[in-house]
């Protein structure tokens, strides 16, 4: 599979589909969140219930990769579609730095953009070194409307959000700060009858971990600082259902293609060190965030769009050869491994 799938099956599927109209589009994307830790991906400790209940509506695949195993590198290639090299995007940018992704690399937002789709962005950005810097930020790669923030480890009242280019201050937990910015557009700042693509970016579960009281009392017993991380799982888990209650009481989600995943593994814990809080499960497989191995980069992968993917599926096979599937609703003429 080329790192650049995920954004040529976003584009695909706005523009090629079959459907009448073009579809909605919504994509969610977690921070650091490894491919073992949601339930409906076999982990038994934390509760994710409006994570499984997505997949139950749509197709989870368990072969689905990021385009890198590092958060700048990996937004680069989903919004692009490119090698995140070839942008000279290598590694995460630190706040400060002068790297950020130059306005002549093309993202799939401004294609949808042309195809008369509104478009918006709430939550991480992480393609710059600052939103204050006068670099380029999401306006300049399709997004009509964005609730944005460079980077931020903390989720208790974060700093550094912008609105459409200024500086506003927030209060609370960052996964339901976007959450609720989410959740406005869809209600009060979008035009009603006009397709959209919405991207919404948690910032959960990267460092440095902060969840509320009343989720990690619920994981009390296991030791360490593994509560705060299973609870901000769960409190992720919250926010997405959020949105999607969202879409479904707007009368949206037979329409919509929503797609979940992160943008590459989880953090290896460190007792003593920056992701001593970091506790992600890879299932199976061999390594973590920065690790070319499987561990670094098969993230979740759950896809739902009513009446276009078949719901109740797992699909193993690699998103490069199903593409086409996901658009005709032809998983079993393509040969997909799907049960």
């Amino acid at each position: 599979m080329t790192p650049a799938m995920m954004a040529m099956m976003l584009f695909a599927a706005a523009v090629v589909a079959s459907a009448p109209t073009p579809p909605n589009i919504l994509l969610i994307v977690a921070d650091d969140l490894g491919w073992g830790d949601l339930g409906c991906y076999g982990n038994e400790i934390i509760n994710t219930p409006h994570l499984d209940a997505l997949a139950d509506r749509g197709v989870r695949m368990t072969d689905f990769y990021a385009g890198a195993p590092m958060c700048s590198p990996s937004r680069t290639a989903l919004l692009t579609g490119r090698q995140a090299q070839r942008a000279g995007i290598y590694d995460w940018i630190p706040p400060g730095s002068y790297l950020n992704l130059r306005a002549n690399h093309r993202a799939f937002p401004e294609l949808l953009k042309r195809q008369g789709m509104q478009t918006a962005l709430s939550g991480k950005w992480h393609l710059n070194g600052g939103m204050e810097l006068g670099q380029t930020d999401p306006s300049h790669f399709g997004f009509d409307d964005w609730f944005a923030v460079q980077f931020n480890d903390q989720h208790l009242n974060p700093e550094g959000f912008f609105r459409n280019g200024k500086p506003v201050d927030v209060e609370g937990y960052s996964c339901q700060i976007v959450a609720d910015d989410a959740i406005d557009w869809l209600h009060n700042r979008r035009t009603a009858r006009q397709p959209f693509f919405q991207m919404v970016t948690f910032q959960e579960p990267h460092e440095v971990v902060m969840s509320p009281p009343r989720l990690a009392d619920k994981y009390s017993e296991y030791e360490g600082t593994k509560p705060l991380y299973y609870s901000n799982v769960e409190h992720l888990d919250e926010a997405t259902g959020r949105i999607i209650d969202a879409l479904d009481e707007l009368k949206l989600s037979d329409n919509t293609l929503v797609i979940f995943t992160s943008d590459h593994g989880p953090a290896q814990h460190t007792p003593n060190g920056y992701f001593r809080n970091s506790h992600g499960s890879t299932g199976p497989f061999r390594g973590y965030k920065r690790w070319l191995l499987e561990g670094g980069l098969r993230v979740p992968g759950i896809f739902v769009w009513p009446g276009q993917i078949p719901a109740g599926k797992t699909s193993s096979t690699p998103p490069d050869s199903v593409t086409s599937s996901l658009l005709w609703s032809d998983w079993p003429e393509a040969g997909c491994r799907i049960t």
